[in-house]
């Protein structure tokens, strides 16, 4: 089998592609959702829940939303509609040390590079596209309609080792994801991988449940931790 020197899997949103004041943006279309069925929202404690909560469905259903799967097909539609309006108008970005990392880790032919995000295929499609990312990627793992493989489940992570086991030869301990969410950090560690933070804001993680093996606050600083030859 060929030898692998790393796997490095990408969170999408907040570590390649910026969002200004991500957790307001995400709000705002929890109840943009919610008055489109002239559902009355919940208060915004209980959508902080939304976030936190596993049993999703048994959350929106406690709010009187009783499909879950129509609730995140209309997040997905309102929420790509925003980032296309912050697109236009210039508002949504890639990180400046974005584009030189992964240029500088596809010169390697020993290394997959992994997209792993939260956000629905359609969303990553136009992220990927707008910024011209997805030439960088072995794999794209999106969501589709519904919320139960997302990150910290390892499920998607596990599957892809599995397959690439197939023809690869690569070390657990070669295996990273870097994100700058808990549930990124949660992510790897569920899955028996390297963890890295990518800390894009000053906020503290130390209270997270998972605290990550490495951080760092410039993208480029992974060389660092990958000791590539």
């Amino acid at each position: 089998m060929k030898p692998l020197q790393a796997i490095i899997f990408f969170d999408l949103d907040n570590t390649l592609v910026k969002i200004e004041n991500s957790h307001n943006f995400f709000d705002n279309i929890i109840v943009e959702v919610f008055n489109e069925y002239n559902i009355k929202p919940p208060t915004k404690e209980q959508r902080n829940q939304l976030w936190r909560n596993s049993d999703y469905k048994k959350l929106l259903q406690s709010w009187n939303f009783q499909d879950p799967v129509l609730f995140w097909k209309t997040f997905d539609r309102l929420d790509l509609n925003h980032r296309k309006t912050l697109y236009n108008q210039g508002n949504l970005k890639t990180f400046d040390d974005v584009i030189p990392t992964l240029e500088k880790l596809r010169k390697f032919e020993d290394i997959r590079l992994v997209l792993i995000t939260n956000s629905s295929l359609d969303i990553t499609n136009f992220e990927l596209d707008s910024y011209g990312l997805r030439k960088y990627f072995y794999e794209i793992l999106a969501l589709g309609d519904t919320q139960d493989d997302c990150k910290p489940n390892p499920k998607r992570i596990l599957q892809l080792l599995r397959s690439l086991s197939v023809e690869y030869e690569f070390s657990k301990e070669k295996v990273f994801i870097i994100g700058d969410s808990p549930f990124d950090i949660s992510a790897g560690k569920n899955a028996n991988i390297k963890s890295i933070l990518m800390k894009r804001w000053d906020k503290s993680h130390k209270l997270w449940t998972d605290l990550p093996d490495y951080t760092i606050d410039n993208m480029e600083h992974i060389f660092s931790i990958l000791q590539l030859e």
